[in-house]
């Protein structure tokens, strides 16, 4: 099906669906990008409808915002995208308790859920910046989103291995012991381990000077860990936005085709990346990276 005739198809089912049954599921693989600000709609829904596959639009609620300032932009950019609300981002984290995190789940929930596809119920969990009971706040969320039948992704910050002199490992002892530690048999971290939908990971490869991880082998025990989820990028970046540079140019290349160019990745891996700074360099479209995006999509799977 061509790109056209998918929107054509999607804008069908969003305006014949009840609210009850208005989340899709999201094909693979995913393209994903972010937008984390909905100013400048009508310029975003001319971005995401030049992209050259049907992409899945991850944006970012951010705290003291009511979900009213994001319907009506999530109502424009549904035709053209599938939706992923990320309910907190790390940076916020330490803003909510335990109980607030799901207070704040549960009223996103409550005013959004027809127009979200897929809720990240916790970003970059692993990080140390993310403070105390980071799992129990997004256990919370998750519990809300689940409860309701919804799809969820939870993103993991990857620092590299202990083995690895390019690390970037914070106090938290990277991901994958983090995992271990978290993810500790107990009945609610079993209930996330196993229904989670989507476990992705957030790389910014310049935080990790040096770094070359080896994907295969990370994708494979991730997706060992958490056997019936799809698993991929989260977010990818640069902690500064840079207009267009070739390491970014570089980034988005290497990584959005990767499900073809990198054999071995295990079945389940659904691609993602969801290029962080969507917002500042795709609108207006092509804005600096548009036309290296679509490239890097066309050479992909």
């Amino acid at each position: 099906m061509t790109r056209a005739a998918l929107i054509g198809v999607v804008a069908l089912f969003v305006a014949g669906a009840s609210p009850s049954h208005a989340q899709r599921t999201v094909p693979s693989p995913i393209v994903g990008v972010t937008f984390d600000n909905v100013s400048k709609v009508a310029a975003k829904v001319t971005a995401l409808s030049n992209i050259a596959k049907f992409p899945t639009l991850r944006v970012v609620f951010d705290a003291g915002t009511s979900p009213s300032d994001y319907s009506g932009a999530l109502q424009k950019f549904r035709p053209v995208s599938y939706i992923m609300g990320e309910l907190v981002d790390s940076s916020y984290m330490q803003q909510y308790s335990v109980s607030g995190a799901q207070s704040w789940a549960m009223k996103y929930a409550n005013a959004l859920w027809p127009l979200v596809d897929i809720w990240e119920i916790g970003n970059e969990i692993n990080g140390d910046w993310l403070g105390a009971n980071a799992f129990a706040k997004m256990a919370a969320m998750f519990d809300v989103i689940y409860a309701r039948g919804g799809k969820t992704a939870l993103t993991f910050f990857y620092e590299g291995e202990k083995s690895e002199r390019g690390n970037c490992i914070d106090n938290e002892g990277g991901m994958f012991p983090w995992i271990a530690r978290y993810f500790d048999g107990s009945p609610e971290a079993e209930k996330i381990r196993l229904h989670l939908d989507y476990v992705l990971i957030s790389w910014y490869p310049s935080q990790c000077k040096g770094e070359n991880p080896e994907w295969v082998t990370v994708f494979t025990k991730l997706a060992g860990i958490f056997p019936n989820s799809k698993v991929g990028f989260g977010e990818l970046g640069t902690p500064r936005p840079q207009r267009g540079s070739a390491y970014e140019k570089n980034l988005i290349s290497t990584y959005y085709p990767m499900g073809k160019t990198v054999p071995g990745l295990p079945p389940s891996y659904v691609g993602g990346y969801f290029w962080w700074y969507g917002s500042q360099e795709f609108v207006p479209w092509p804005g600096s990276l548009g036309d290296t995006l679509n490239a890097a999509i066309m050479a992909g799977p």
